[in-house]
């Protein structure tokens, strides 16, 4: 992906069923809109010309088992 200045967006959940934990989330990446315009002309010396606008979204569940 394009590095860029981001907002990161985040939720999440954890429950216990007794000796169980489990744990749940949501992250959402906002890019804001990059340009490779580097000699003025809009081209891009490593051939990757373009505007990126870009968004990432992960996801993670975790599982955990307390062990006496």
């Amino acid at each position: 992906m394009p590095d860029a200045d981001r907002n990161d967006l985040t939720i999440g959940l954890g429950y216990n069923f007794g000796r169980l934990q489990v744990d749940a989330g949501y992250m959402a990446v906002l890019f804001k809109e990059r340009s490779t315009v580097e000699d003025g002309v809009g081209r891009n010396y490593n051939g990757f010309d373009g505007t990126y606008d870009t968004q990432a979204d992960l996801f993670f569940l975790s599982l955990g088992v307390k062990i006496k």
